[in-house]
Formats: structure tokens, sequence, C-alpha cells
């Protein structure tokens, strides 16, 4: 079945309509109202499961060890468990995203979360506790794809870039505001059954079960459904995605598309880099509020002391090698190494290193590709021929037959 957005685009012929600005729009006015509409919500999508995924290290120095009996590694065991559940499932929720709406099956998702978190609280083993950890693993593979699909619904590739950067902020934020939550649970009485890292939990819980009702209930599943656009600003919508050739949430697999991903050189720089980069992220994820501790410092001011890292917080990840590299991290901290964990934070410099060389790397490659293309010139066409490439691009995106991709 034809996609929605697809169908909206059609009701603006680019090869009839070859007046640019035939349909008058205010497009600022027009980006401020998607902006206070949609972009909040995605926001906060990202920001919990953010929070989900470090509740695990506030848990951590809020006694969750000794409450579970856990010895050895189990600890970095249930950090690593979550991103092989989080690997495995990216292919499964990448496919409930091409056969639902996306909004709806993030709003399913992050329910899903509130309620593995909620359960969470009431876990009385290691056992337990991994399994609930696995499954929200499972869960949280949606995030990445689902909002990146979800802005470029709305948004042309120049206006996406800024979205993706504000939703992604969201990492930091979850990273400030989990260090309070952690801080505020630490206060309930200590002979309280239940207490501390279980009440975190269920808080975190209920927070993202009420936002799931919003995304469900309140974000539309394409700009063709929005009540809150006139059919002229929809029409608009519909242009400008199909003049900028980045096609119109097309939901079509294609095996093409994937070789050519696999055989380009820049697609597996991408991937080392994201591991290099990841690689210590994950252990901050993980494991900084036990190290901040281990200067000396109480649980609550471990918690508001890993606040500050969330405020600088912020980089690009690709999915798949995020995930690989939020596996192998926590892994480098092992019990033996305690408490200097030496070789963990060699690696981790070593791994930064690394970076730089794949980055420049990637700089050169990108160098190449766009002197090549300056150097073969730009193939003229008609205005039409233009517009009818254009009105094929929105059913149809594929880098080898763009009309000139640059780096």
């Amino acid at each position: 079945m034809m996609d929605k957005n697809v169908k909206l685009a059609e009701k603006y012929d680019p090869a009839e309509d070859c007046a640019l600005g035939s349909i008058a729009m205010d497009d600022k006015m027009l980006l401020r109202k998607l902006d206070w509409h949609i972009l909040p919500l995605m926001f906060m999508t990202y920001f919990l499961q953010m929070i989900d995924k470090i509740s695990i290290n506030y848990a951590n120095v809020m006694g969750l060890q000794d409450d579970l009996a856990m010895s050895g590694n189990d600890f970095s065991w249930l950090a690593t468990a979550f991103f092989i559940a989080y690997a495995v499932a990216e292919v499964p929720q990448g496919a409930l995203l091409q056969r639902f709406p996306v909004i709806k099956v993030l709003g399913v998702n992050v329910f899903c979360w509130g309620i593995i978190l909620c359960c969470s609280s009431a876990a009385k083993n290691f056992s337990h506790m991994l399994a609930l950890r696995i499954l929200l693993g499972l869960m949280e593979a949606v995030i990445a794809p689902s909002l990146t699909m979800y802005t470029s619904m709305w948004y042309v590739r120049a206006e996406s870039t800024p979205r993706y950067g504000f939703w992604y902020c969201g990492l930091g934020a979850g990273q400030l505001v989990g260090g309070l939550i952690s801080f505020a649970a630490q206060q309930a009485p200590v002979n309280m059954s239940f207490g501390g890292w279980r009440i975190m939990f269920v808080v975190i819980g209920v927070v993202n079960i009420l936002v799931s009702l919003l995304v469900i209930f309140f974000l539309p599943n394409t700009p063709d459904e929005a009540k809150f656009l006139s059919d002229s600003e929809k029409r608009r919508i519909a242009q400008r995605l199909t003049e900028d050739q980045a096609g119109v949430g097309v939901k079509v697999f294609r095996l093409r598309s994937v070789l050519e991903a696999f055989g380009d050189l820049q697609t597996w720089l991408l991937v080392l880099l994201t591991i290099l980069i990841t690689f210590p992220s994950s252990v901050i994820t993980t494991f900084s509020a036990i190290l901040i501790k281990d200067f000396g410092y109480t649980s609550e001011e471990s918690a508001l002391l890993n606040m500050p890292s969330g405020v600088v917080s912020g980089a690009a990840l690709i999915s798949a090698a995020f995930s690989i590299a939020n596996i192998i991290g926590p892994q480098t901290f092992q019990a033996k190494d305690a408490p200097r964990y030496i070789p963990a934070k060699i690696t981790i410099v070593a791994a930064n290193a690394a970076a730089i060389i794949v980055s420049t790397a990637l700089r050169i490659v990108y160098g190449k590709r766009n002197s090549t293309a300056d150097r073969l010139g730009t193939p003229a066409r008609s205005r039409v021929e233009t517009r009818l490439a254009e009105k094929r691009t929105v059913h149809d995106v594929h880098d080898d037959e763009n009309f000139r991709y640059v780096y």
C-alpha cells in the first residue's frame, strides 16, 4: 500500500507546476508550527530512553549489587546484555516501522519501557534484573530509526540535521536529570523495604508510561493527518519534500540499496568510527557513578557529580555500531582490575586515538569523491527533466541515481 505521505506528495505535480514558489506560504512560520507541535515529544522520548539506560548506573551506587546478591562481573553483564538485545532487535523493530505507522510503533515501545522499569523495581536477584534489561534493550532499539524517519517526514534535509541534534540533546539532558532523580530517591528513609533504587525505577517507569500516551494520541502519523495544519500547509510540506528529492516517508525495502551501502568504503569507516567513539561512552553510561564513588564520595554525591557530564554530552551514533561498542565497552571493566581499572582506562585512550585516525581517513575519502565530481562536471538538464526527476525521487531515493551527491 502506498504511504499516505506519498499520496499527499502527488497532490503537487512538479512536472506540471514549474514555479518553485507557486504555493504562497511563510516557510519560517510553518517550521515554527512544526517545531512547537512535534519536537518537544521527540525530545522527551530520546530523553527518557537515556534515563532508562543509565538508571542501572545510578542504581549501582544505591545498593543494587548488594540487594540482588550480585558478584564478580554480574553488573558488567547487565550492561552488555542490554546492548546485545538492542542490536538483535534492530531488524525486527525496523520491520515494524515499515509495516505500521512510525509514531505508533514508537509510542507502544515507550509504553513498554515504562512497564519494564516498573517491574525492575520488584527484581529479587540477578536473573530477574538480567531478563528485564534484555527486554528493555529489545524495546529501546526502535528509538533512533523511528525518530530519524519521523523527522524526515516533516523537514527537508537541511532542516532535518539541526532537528536531529535537538532531540539528540535528550541524551545529555537524561544524564543530567537522572542524577537528580537518583539523589532524590536516596533521600528515602534507609529502613524502608521499598526504597532507594526501587523508588527510582518506579518514578522513571511512570513518566515513560505518561509520555507514551502523549506520543500515541497527540503526534500525527503523517503531515496529511495533522489537525494543527491547514490544507495549504500540508500541500506546502509535500512540495518542499518533493523539491528536496529526499523522499516522502517511502517504506520500501530495496536489496540494491543495501548492497550499495555495504560496498561503500565510507559505510565501514563510519561503522569503525562510531565503535571507537561510542566505546568510551558506554563505560561512562554504565560505570561513571561507581567510578566517582571510588574517589571517596557518598552515593548521593556521586549521583550529583555525575550530572555535569550530561551537559556536554552529544555525539551522532549509527545504531548498529552504537550497539557493538556498548556491548564491548562494559566488558573492559573486569572485577579483577578493581579499584583502579588500569587496562580499561588504557583501552579507552587507545580507542579515542584510533577514532582520530579513522576521522582523518573519512575526510580524505570525501575530499577525493568531491574532487572527482567537480572534475567530471555537472550534466545540464532542462527544467522539465529536473522536475520529472524530482517526482521520481519522491518514490525512489537512491544515491547513485540522484543528480549530485556532495559529502
